[in-house]
């Protein structure tokens, strides 16, 4: 069973997860194995969704891809032994096996190759939703920016997958910075298209990296 707790629109806009469902389904058929697709609900508590497959017999094991670090956590509690796996995410319980990039690391790279540049005022845009890249993306830019000292020029702008308005974008300029990171490459365009909507330019003006 292959489980996304993320909502329809969210999976319908983003390559990565029909990247990852299509290599699942497709390594799992070269090895005669079926894959059930589900997104969770988040109306219904994450241990019972889990219960209703685990104990159901709808399937032998489990991948979970990109939940939260909270709903990792029930997740630990609610498996005894079951087989999982996490997608983007980590684990600190021993037990559930885990592949995850290494975002501390690529944000301090970001941040590093930004400072070199000569940035001093470098914002973050980060998603709404708090899934585990996003907890840990948001600690690492904090935490970088502290280690260069910038703690003073930490900017964090929240933008929604499909914002009604401009007004997230507006508030990144707020502390007119020079460069920013996006937390995706989907929000590193629209970052863009906003730029060039105000007639900034790429990289002239103002310095964008998309972590993807």
């Amino acid at each position: 069973a292959l489980l996304i707790p993320y909502s329809e629109e969210s999976v319908a806009t983003s390559r990565y997860f029909r990247d990852i469902i299509s290599s699942v389904c497709m390594e799992a058929g070269a090895h005669d194995y079926k894959v059930i697709v589900s997104l969770l609900s988040r109306d219904k508590s994450l241990e019972n969704q889990i219960n209703e497959i685990r104990l159901g017999g709808m399937a032998g094991g489990l991948i979970l891809a990109g939940p939260s670090p909270e709903e990792v956590k029930i997740l630990s509690k609610t498996l005894d032994g079951f087989p999982t796996m996490l997608l983007s995410a980590v684990s600190n319980d021993a037990p559930i096996s885990f592949i995850d990039v290494d975002n501390r690391g690529g944000m301090f790279q970001a941040i590093e190759h930004l400072t070199k540049l000569g940035h001093r005022r470098i914002a973050y845009v980060t998603p709404v939703e708090t899934d585990s890249h996003a907890v840990q993306r948001l600690a690492a830019y904090q935490e970088a920016m502290e280690a260069h000292g910038m703690a003073n020029q930490i900017q964090v702008c929240e933008v929604p997958i499909k914002p009604e308005d401009e007004s997230p974008f507006m508030a990144l300029l707020e502390n007119q910075p020079s460069a920013v990171i996006a937390f995706d490459d989907f929000r590193a365009l629209q970052v863009q298209g906003f730029l060039i909507r105000r007639g900034f330019r790429i990289p002239e003006d103002i310095s964008l990296i998309g972590f993807d």
